[in-house]
């Protein structure tokens, strides 16, 4: 009972049912929080058997614990650090989505990125960048092999594909992470479509200006 105190209340009824099954002779396993003083807090595994009597019932048990307070701090952190990102990420106003290296396939967007080019996000899990990049796939190929190499973040002006088929101007930049163990780009599609639009325009402008001159 004196433990049983200091067990966080939201693990105690867990490990009442633990320690009711152990005495009824099985075995179990318990990830709990102890609850110290002055508010301190401690992760614990625990492991725990029945210890049999000499006509073979289970007189008490014995539990093998382990601290875990680091592993737990480590993965709270990560998925703090995990929700700090997809805030950012779903809230930028720019394209962004992440492309596995081996195999070019889109495993991440923003919902930025998705209403630029019209697909739902089941939709872009099952495309490659070779899908959404109006080049060849030497070219695209050439651009991955860069950022890789060279570490370079810029990658240039591309047009992406959307659904309906119109083209997307963007200016793009790249960089590498590790996702799941395995090389990922993020990359940050900037759109262009009024700039280079009013490039083409005072294009058209001077070729006509210069006819009429000529």
């Amino acid at each position: 009972r004196s433990v049983y105190r200091y067990i966080a209340p939201d693990h105690r009824e867990a490990f009442v049912a633990l320690t009711e099954k152990v005495l009824r002779g099985g075995s179990g396993t318990l990830e709990f929080e102890l609850v110290g003083l002055k508010g301190t807090h401690r992760w614990l595994d625990t492991h725990a058997v029945p210890l049999r009597d000499a006509e073979g019932g289970a007189s008490g048990l014995l539990a093998i614990t382990r601290d875990i307070t680091e592993r737990k701090r480590a993965e709270a952190a990560l998925k703090e650090s995990e929700r700090l990102y997809r805030t950012v990420i779903e809230q930028a106003t720019e394209n962004i989505f992440l492309i596995d290296v081996e195999s070019r396939r889109i495993v991440e967007s923003n919902a930025t990125f998705r209403e630029a080019l019209g697909y739902s996000e089941e939709e872009l899990h099952s495309m490659t960048l070779y899908d959404v990049v109006a080049a060849d796939r030497a070219d695209v190929d050439a651009n991955i092999r860069r950022v890789l190499e060279q570490g370079s973040p810029s990658v240039g002006e591309r047009r992406y594909i959307r659904k309906d088929g119109t083209l997307l101007d963007v200016e793009v930049s790249a960089s590498v992470i590790l996702r799941d163990g395995k090389k990922t780009l993020v990359a940050v599609a900037h759109d262009i479509t009024e700039r280079v639009r009013a490039q083409h325009m005072l294009e058209e402008r001077v070729a006509t200006l210069s006819g009429i001159a000529g």
